[in-house]
């Protein structure tokens, strides 16, 4: 769950950073203020923005100056790593609560594993033709898609290696 509630965080962060930045933008000339820039955003991402800026708000100081940190991280990356990391959020959003507690039981043995374990898996993915990357790339689009997948035990597992 830690992981989910970091992600969590992290979403909240990302988001607040942009409304931030939205906020800092200038108005186009001739419109009154923020209130006009606000409405050109869709009512989704308003009421995203509004959500998550309440989020925040209710963070203790603590959690914020915590939170500070990956937030400046976030901003030194390259633009094309800070859109894949928000793509990878969104698809976090979209898991259903038990792929999301799948994930967090697979992410949790991957934290659990020795150093020596993570690198055998490095290594069989290495060793994956790219007909199976692929199929395990499919199987995770399907998952954080909401389309049907193959269930198998508690984790997804690598073709060829079920």
């Amino acid at each position: 769950m830690r992981v989910l509630a970091g992600a969590a965080a992290l979403t909240v962060v990302l988001v607040t950073a942009v409304a931030t930045s939205f906020a800092q933008t200038p108005a186009t000339p001739g419109e009154p203020g923020e209130r006009k820039r606000l409405h050109r955003l869709s009512p989704e991402q308003r009421h995203r923005i509004l959500s998550d800026f309440q989020r925040w708000e209710q963070l203790d100081d603590e959690r914020r100056r915590e939170l500070a940190p990956a937030y400046e991280r976030f901003q030194r990356l390259p633009p094309e790593r800070r859109a894949r990391i928000m793509e990878r959020m969104r698809q976090l959003e979209r898991l259903t609560p038990e792929q999301r507690e799948r994930l967090t039981r697979n992410w949790e043995r991957w934290q659990r594993m020795t150093p020596e374990e993570r690198q055998q898996a490095r290594e069989r993915w290495r060793r994956m033709t790219p007909e199976e990357r692929q199929e395990a790339r499919e199987r995770w689009r399907r998952m954080t898609t909401g389309d049907r997948h193959e269930e198998r035990g508690d984790r997804l597992t690598a073709p060829g290696h079920r």
